[in-house]
């Protein structure tokens, strides 16, 4: 039982070495001059609401943007457009749903996207699409994209392909820029949360660390324990027969005092009864000190035993000092031993 524990310890401490560097970094950020905006290059791509949020905080465009973020993300996962491209493609058409010099506002078309949804359109200087809310329209572009015959199905992936039948080559370079400006944000963002929960994890778990090592220390010396305590109980043993031993002859000598009161016939005179005694008294702490000289020799032998079948086993445990980085190394080497050559058995089979 003191064996598993002491393995599950270690299990434990080798977890806690592990972790902190077992982050992940998301999403995949590569910059350019020329976003690929098709998802299935699963390249600058965010998947959740927090990400997309920490890049288009509430108080710019209004919250436009910001409110609008499930919808976002739900059309990059419904036609592979990337998410972070539309919402930038709204910033440079109307200013995030800012702006509506050219297109009314009631239409809630802030892409810009020329025609008629589903019939429904108003018509200034062209006819331009209308929409229920923000969230419909964001929905429309990334069919637009993926589904008309001009863009995803015709090959046309990046930002600057997109941008001539979209709008214009100018057009293309604003996106790029501003899609550029918010990734370089979002991985500065992601870098530092990072650092902050790794810090934080190191911290938290600093203590338990430090408990785990203490447990395993504990095990480790059990035995020594064990010693103190038997020889703590022959101490105590001894020194309670000593007593028995005073308590013996005090009541000697008093029911010698007794017998020469009543006048009681005695072989034994008051000489002879101080001699034996002295002879009792000396006798008694002869034997104590062989007794503990026994215990002792006794006490070194099991030591001497134990130290020789620990030694055989091969199951010396370290007393104090623990090397932290040296045992989850000689774990891990001896695992990959023991694979290593199941292995090669396994090759000589085939």
């Amino acid at each position: 039982m003191k064996k598993q524990k002491i393995v599950s310890i270690l299990v434990l401490i080798i977890i806690l070495f592990i972790s902190p560097f077992c982050y992940a970094t998301n999403p995949n950020i590569v910059l350019s001059n020329d976003f690929n905006v098709n998802t299935n290059c699963n390249e600058n791509i965010v998947t959740t609401v927090e990400e997309f949020r920490t890049i288009f905080p509430q108080n710019q465009y209004e919250g436009n943007i910001y409110n609008n973020a499930e919808s976002f993300l739900n059309m990059q996962k419904k036609y592979n457009v990337n998410a972070i491209f539309a919402a930038c493609v709204t910033i440079v058409e109307s200013t995030g749903g800012t702006n509506w010099k050219a297109i009314p506002k009631s239409t809630y078309n802030w892409f810009s996207i020329s025609g008629g949804y589903k019939g429904s359109y108003v018509q200034t200087n062209r006819k331009w699409c209308k929409y229920d809310s923000f969230s419909q329209a964001i929905d429309h572009f990334g069919e637009l994209i993926a589904e008309s015959p001009y863009y995803f199905k015709k090959g046309k992936n990046t930002v600057s392909q997109i941008a001539v039948p979209f709008s214009s080559v100018g057009w293309g370079k604003s996106v790029n820029k501003l899609m550029n400006e918010r990734l370089i944000e979002l991985k500065g963002k992601i870098a530092n949360q990072e650092k902050n929960n790794a810090d934080e994890y190191d911290k938290n778990n600093q203590s338990t660390i430090k408990d785990l090592s203490n447990k395993y220390i504990t095990l480790a010396n059990t035995p020594n324990t064990a010693n103190e305590l038997t020889k703590s109980n022959k101490k105590q043993e001894s020194e309670e027969n000593v007593e028995e031993d005073l308590a013996e002859i005090t009541n000697l000598s008093n029911k010698s005092i007794v017998s020469e009161e009543n006048n009681d016939k005695k072989d034994i005179s008051n000489s002879e009864f101080n001699k034996q005694v002295i002879d009792k008294l000396d006798n008694e702490s002869k034997n104590n000190q062989e007794a503990e000289k026994q215990a002792i020799k006794v006490e070194d032998e099991e030591k001497k035993i134990e130290k020789d079948d620990t030694v055989a086993k091969g199951k010396i445990l370290p007393q104090t000092g623990i090397n932290f980085i040296i045992i989850p190394l000689a774990i891990l080497s001896v695992i990959i031993g023991v694979y290593t050559f199941f292995k090669i058995m396994k090759c000589k089979e085939i």
